[in-house]
């Protein structure tokens, strides 16, 4: 039918026998492409389909999701809700970025693409549409996320190493593992810049909250019923501090987006060192969150 254009009747029988498939699934094929206005069924003997739209108005894109539906690659994409990582996690960055470029590509090649000898494969495999390197340029971002993330983990671990050994008596290790945790810090800001994963304040600020909003309401909402379940009391504990304490992240954040212009009279902010709360300028007699004492809050600038 593309070959032949718009409005052009083609023998649904000539079609089973090129495409070698069943009359009577061609027939179910044929019912929901016309539902969808691409093609139309012309009864009668002489009958067949054709093309309801013009060539170049009907996409592979189009006709995937008449008979899929909707096309997502996996249910990370479907139903982001349901998915236990936060948004800003680095697989579901790649998977929506490989989604976007899949459907971008399923756009572009169309129907007059095939009238002019051009198949589907040659097209969705053309240096133009979809490089070798933009493919491999994924799996690199990919690494880039996880190797992020490890170095990370990495710098608090070590610096959590570096308080253990000064406990111990041995402030050379400790000095040893402050250094490393440097370094994997030098690491992991090499890895957000090659990832241009460092927008404007505002996309900061936004992403920042979606962060802290996924975490107070899905995340550690599940993981404090698995704690609880699982009776991990220092788990449930920690899990507890740090959803209390996200939503007040959330809240600051969201404070600061709304007076961008007109900064709010902060001098400083107080971190308690045993669950996280925040505050701005002044420490509270005690945590609203654990209950510590103010000499147990941290000034930061």
């Amino acid at each position: 039918m593309a070959w032949k254009g718009e409005g052009v009747v083609v023998n649904k029988k000539k079609i089973a026998e090129q495409m070698d498939i069943p009359e009577q699934f061609l027939a179910k094929v044929a019912q929901q492409l016309a539902h969808a206005g691409i093609i139309i069924i012309v009864q009668g003997a002489k009958g067949g389909f054709m093309l309801a739209k013009a060539p170049e108005k009907i996409t592979l894109l189009d006709i995937i999701e008449v008979m899929m539906g909707t096309l997502f690659l996996n249910d990370c994409i479907r139903h982001p809700e349901s998915c236990k990582r936060s948004p800003n996690c680095s697989i579901h960055v790649v998977w929506q970025k490989a989604q976007k470029k899949l459907r971008e590509t399923l756009r572009e090649a169309n129907f007059k693409n095939l009238q002019t000898n051009k198949s589907c494969m040659n097209h969705f495999f053309e240096s133009e549409t979809v490089k070798e390197k933009e493919i491999m340029m994924s799996k690199t971002q990919e690494n880039l996320w996880e190797a992020f993330a490890g170095e990370s983990q990495a710098n608090r671990k070590y610096l959590a190493f570096a308080k253990k050994a000064d406990k111990e008596n041995y402030p050379h290790i400790a000095k040893l593992f402050r250094a490393a945790a440097e370094a994997e810090t030098v690491h992991a800001h090499a890895h957000l810049k090659a990832l241009k994963a460092v927008n404007g304040t505002v996309e900061n600020l936004k992403e920042a909250i979606a962060g802290e909003t996924h975490e107070f309401r899905h995340m550690y909402p599940e993981m404090i019923e698995t704690a609880k379940e699982e009776k991990h009391k220092a788990a449930e504990r920690s899990f507890r501090f740090a959803n209390e304490v996200e939503q007040i992240h959330a809240e600051l954040y969201q404070k600061a987006l709304d007076n961008l212009d007109q900064p709010q009279d902060v001098d400083c902010y107080y971190v308690c060192s045993v669950c996280g709360y925040t505050c701005e300028n002044e420490a509270p007699d005690n945590c609203p969150v654990c209950n510590v004492k103010a000499k147990a809050f941290l000034r930061v600038e």
